[in-house]
């Protein structure tokens, strides 16, 4: 995922995928109906402003609006 999007990645990449195009990605994956199963790694370390990021993980687990995903895990 680009860095921008993803703040305190330990191997930080400019021009990746955009978090919008990986979420839309698991969004019609999810929509199919075949997904047994999602894993969602957090490789990352501590940042200021960890919002970004439990935006990121609530848009991917469908939380987003919900409440969820107040809280990242990992650190």
């Amino acid at each position: 995922m680009d860095a921008a999007d993803l703040p305190g990645l330990p191997f930080p990449v400019g021009n990746g995928p955009r978090a919008a195009d990986v979420v839309g990605a698991v969004r019609r994956l999810l929509e199919s109906g075949r997904v047994a199963a999602l894993d969602i790694a957090c490789p990352w370390g501590p940042v200021e402003d960890a919002a970004p990021r439990a935006r990121l993980l609530a848009e991917l687990t469908g939380q987003a609006g919900r409440g969820g995903a107040e809280s990242e895990g990992g650190a």
